[in-house]
């Protein structure tokens, strides 16, 4: 009889990388209190000092979640306390109140092969506090920023392709296309040679992020 299966930080493998990575977080913040185990995550809190130009210091409470599956998956990053109110979308919080570190699927620098993906995940939660203090200071984020929701996916799209290639992305995203067909793009090329490789890329990244109004915008696209 096969017994319950034991969360990824009770696993040999994963007592190694409990090891391996407190190291790394104990060696970045100034101080990392003992992880809890909790439906099968991993969380901890931490303190982190993040100073810049001009004299300017700031001090933050983190709490650190691993997910299950870590480290295939990222941790997320909440920042607790009242600093950088409110944690909504206006400053770039996800709607749990975690931290909008990146967009996964297209610009996630997390790589679970990599042994330091965690000092590099660490390097965006500093960019992130970074951000939040100039925005304080200036009034506009700093930098590049993606929209929310599935609008961010959206935004890559026609990043990506244009406005009018978008159409044509979500008109096809579902049907088999030839590689020999003419590509949508009206270029003279077979689509296998033109946008065939971006097309697939974009789908990997839209891969299961489905929710009502992209159903919805799909339907609409595919009955115009």
């Amino acid at each position: 009889m096969v017994g319950p299966v034991k969360p990824w930080f009770q696993t040999p493998t994963g007592l190694v990388v409990i090891q391996r990575d407190r190291s790394i977080l104990t060696a970045r913040l100034a101080s990392v209190s003992r992880a809890r185990p909790q439906r099968g995550r991993l969380t901890l809190e931490a303190r982190l000092v993040v100073e810049l130009p001009a004299n300017i210091r700031q001090d933050v409470r983190l709490r650190i979640v691993f997910p299950h599956g870590y480290p295939s998956r990222p941790p997320s990053a909440f920042i607790l306390g009242g600093v950088f109110a409110p944690h909504d979308r206006t400053r770039h919080f996800m709607d749990d109140g975690s931290c909008c570190l990146f967009l996964p699927g297209v610009d996630e620098p997390w790589d679970p092969a990599d042994a330091d993906a965690l000092d590099r995940w660490l390097d965006q939660v500093v960019l992130f506090v970074a951000r939040q203090i100039i925005l304080d200071r200036l009034g506009r984020w700093p930098g590049d920023a993606w929209e929310h929701g599935f609008a961010a996916y959206d935004q890559h799209v026609r990043e990506t392709v244009g406005d009018d290639l978008a159409g044509h992305f979500y008109q096809h995203r579902r049907l088999a296309l030839s590689t020999r067909e003419q590509c949508p793009c009206g270029s003279t090329q077979p689509f296998g040679d033109c946008h065939r490789a971006v097309f697939e890329q974009l789908k990997t990244a839209l891969s299961g992020r489905r929710d009502r109004r992209v159903r919805s915008r799909d339907a609409a696209k595919l009955a115009d």
